[in-house]
């Protein structure tokens, strides 16, 4: 019977590999507003040769971006490609072999290559709406089981380097989904800080001043535009009712993230 639930596994697994390529192979690739958007800025980049500190607008507060690393990220092929999407697609489809085996590997690592081959069935199709077009929010999908094994290891192993390679990934998920990876640090310090305590070796919390390498353009951009995203954050959680923002309070905004995953319906 275990044979027959690998099989099914399998023809899974092959069949969701099948429907997330099948779209390049006949040369169409999704191009909605997300996608647009990150093409012009990498044109832009590529033509003016200007390099930038910020990503695209981020849509959850109003004055606040991403980071540019999806930018760069594509940049190269983009440019080996002459611009052409298709070839950014073929890039994109590496990416999604590269985060199989991620989850394979951290799968059978943690647990079995059972739950490995389970747990890649589960990614394809949890990311399958993804698979005519990629934006910066796929690469959490990616990083998110790293960081989940490089804390693992730091709990098992005692090993500071592993709490450095969770620090740095925690940035880099800032960087790509600033959201996100907010919620993931603020998950993860205190996790630390709790372990660091019990193995008695407080020191090393200072590791988490090395965030600030993944996160140096954000750093620069704050420097060098007097804190201006800083502003806007700290206007938005403690001046919601200002003519800044005037449609929806924090608490609101609270109740609404929070029904949203959930699955309630309300929403503002």
């Amino acid at each position: 019977m275990k044979y027959f639930y690998l099989f099914l596994c399998l023809a899974s697994i092959l069949y969701g590999i099948y429907l997330f390529s099948l779209h390049l192979f006949l040369g169409d690739l999704l191009f909605h507003t997300d996608i647009a958007r990150d093409f012009l800025l990498i044109q832009d980049i590529a033509i003016n040769h200007k390099l930038t500190l910020l990503g695209p607008r981020a849509g959850g507060i109003p004055g606040t971006f991403f980071g540019p690393i999806w930018l760069y990220l594509n940049l190269p092929v983009f440019l080996l490609g002459n611009g052409n999407p298709i070839v950014v697609g073929y890039f994109w489809l590496l990416m999604f072999f590269l985060g199989l085996g991620i989850v394979f590997y951290v799968g059978q690592k943690v647990f079995s290559v059972a739950v490995g081959i389970i747990s890649i069935s589960m990614y394809i199709y949890t990311i399958i709406f993804m698979a005519p077009g990629y934006t910066q929010s796929f690469a959490p999908v990616v990083l998110s089981p790293i960081l989940l094994y490089s804390v693992h290891l730091f709990i098992e192993r005692k090993r500071i380097r592993d709490l450095i390679w969770s620090v740095l990934l925690c940035g880099l998920l800032i960087q790509f989904q600033p959201a996100f990876g907010v919620i993931v640090s603020v998950i993860t310090f205190p996790l630390s800080l709790v372990f660091l305590i019990k193995i008695k070796q407080l020191r090393y919390l200072l590791t988490w001043f090395l965030i600030f390498i993944p996160l140096a353009t954000y750093v620069i951009f704050e420097l060098r535009h007097n804190f201006l995203q800083t502003k806007v954050v700290y206007n938005f959680l403690f001046h919601h009712n200002s003519q800044l923002f005037p449609q929806i309070t924090f608490s609101q905004l609270t109740q609404n993230r929070l029904s949203g995953f959930f699955g309630f319906s309300k929403s503002y």
